[in-house]
């Protein structure tokens, strides 16, 4: 009888979860496997929950008992466990805020203004050798030394934006790893991954920026630094920015863990209640 009770509790929520689910789906014309793969993610975060609530209420001796247990279970996997694996990834894994990084770009910009226009073009020349050879700089103002110059503050700086990229992914392997014993870290990290917006999207949609910058810029090269005649013919040339295709793959291995958490927790909830019920 209490298996059947937790097992009715279950599929009653799971119904009231699914439902709006697959209506929402179904009017936005979601696809039907990532639509699948997100409500087996919640089933089986909901079979989690409700394995631990089974075993609280099995250990508890009275209801104000069972409805501390419980209130303490959720604080820890909810609130405290991801907390501090965060706190603690912080500490282990500091990350340069992305804004000092911008402020260095431009500092190294504005400090350009004072410097010989020749050292710029020099440093330029370093990480572009195929422009060493253009016509030399007039006098006064010219459009070839401005874009050097952002192109010099952008390398001077690139070694720097390397390792905040490669901090970034460690904090998000380090956060996978956690998902593998965390049921709730896991469930972000999969939704995000099949959402798109996790960390691996976001340094993808970032190198689809930084290649497209890339094309525009040697695309207008040879008119700067040639002196060639831009004309309205010139745009139908233009780069195009190509957007990704398509949603995240989710990472196996977590729907993997989270499934082994899932099954776990309902099968040590279910087996407490029919040792209590015995």
């Amino acid at each position: 009888m209490w298996r059947r009770r937790v097992l009715l509790r279950l599929a009653l929520v799971a119904t009231a979860l699914l439902l709006p689910l697959l209506a929402g789906a179904i009017l936005s014309h979601a696809a039907v496997g990532e639509t699948a793969f997100m409500a087996g993610a919640a089933l089986l975060y909901l079979a989690f929950w409700c394995g631990v609530a089974a075993w609280g209420a099995a250990l508890a001796r009275s209801a104000a008992a069972g409805a501390a247990l419980l209130l303490a279970a959720f604080v820890l996997f909810a609130l405290v466990l991801p907390t501090g694996v965060n706190a603690m990834l912080e500490r282990a894994v500091p990350v340069v805020q992305g804004a000092e990084l911008a402020l260095a770009q431009r500092q190294a910009v504005h400090t350009a203004w004072d410097k010989p226009r020749e050292e710029t073009m020099q440093r330029f020349f370093r990480t572009h050798p195929e422009w060493k050879d253009a016509a030399p700089l007039p006098e006064g103002f010219h459009w070839k030394w401005y874009y050097a110059m952002h192109q010099a503050g952008d390398d001077m700086v690139s070694g720097q934006a390397a390792l905040y990229r490669q901090a970034l992914w460690s904090r998000e392997v380090w956060t996978r790893n956690a998902g593998l014993v965390l049921a709730g870290v896991n469930v972000q990290v999969l939704l995000h991954r099949l959402a798109g917006t996790d960390m691996e999207a976001r340094q993808a949609y970032l190198d689809r920026v930084a290649a497209y910058h890339e094309r525009v810029r040697r695309h207008f090269y040879p008119y700067v630094f040639n002196d060639k005649p831009f004309g309205p013919a010139d745009f139908a040339r233009l780069p195009v920015y190509s957007p990704a295709s398509g949603n995240g793959i989710p990472p196996w291995p977590l729907a993997a863990a989270l499934a082994a958490l899932a099954a776990a927790t309902l099968l040590l909830g279910l087996r407490q209640t029919a040792r209590v019920a015995g």
